[in-house]
């Protein structure tokens, strides 16, 4: 999937991305010589209903469009989300974002080279067996109220 500057995917429902190993699936900038910030962001919110996200590649996200600065941001979005396999990377600010009543679960997945940290998270994700790197400011930040 390719996007313009400043625009997001908003999932209210539910999202399945089935990639597999030989076929991920990307969401990228549409440009011929991509940069960080080119599109604002996926922004998963307040519905508690499943999505899953297998073998994504999420890049050259975190425009900052209405305040986000990431490329992918949970608010009330509930504990039924996973990411598998999949990377984030060169985000303008953030990689990922997750705030109040958002628990998301990420397995095997690589988070690198974005401005800021890697992980800003206020509510309590679930990371396991994942790689955080290169983070311009910090590798990341894990907060919990």
């Amino acid at each position: 999937m390719l996007f313009r500057s400043n625009y997001r995917i908003t999932i209210l429902g539910s999202m399945l991305a089935k990639g597999t190993a030989s076929k991920r699936i990307k969401f990228t900038s549409n440009k011929a010589t991509p940069s960080p910030g080119d599109w604002t962001t996926i922004y998963l919110e307040g519905n508690g209903n499943p999505s899953t996200f297998n073998y994504c590649d999420f890049e050259y996200g975190g425009h900052p469009l209405a305040g986000t600065t990431q490329i992918i941001y949970f608010d009330r979005a509930g504990s039924n989300i996973t990411f598998n396999h999949c990377t984030i990377s060169n985000s303008v600010g953030y990689g990922v974002s997750v705030y109040y009543q958002s628990y998301p679960t990420f397995n095997y997945c690589q988070i690198s080279n974005n401005n800021s940290y890697g992980i800003y998270d206020w509510a309590g994700m679930k990371l396991r067996h994942c790689t955080i790197t290169r983070s311009e400011e910090h590798t990341s930040e894990l907060q919990s109220h």
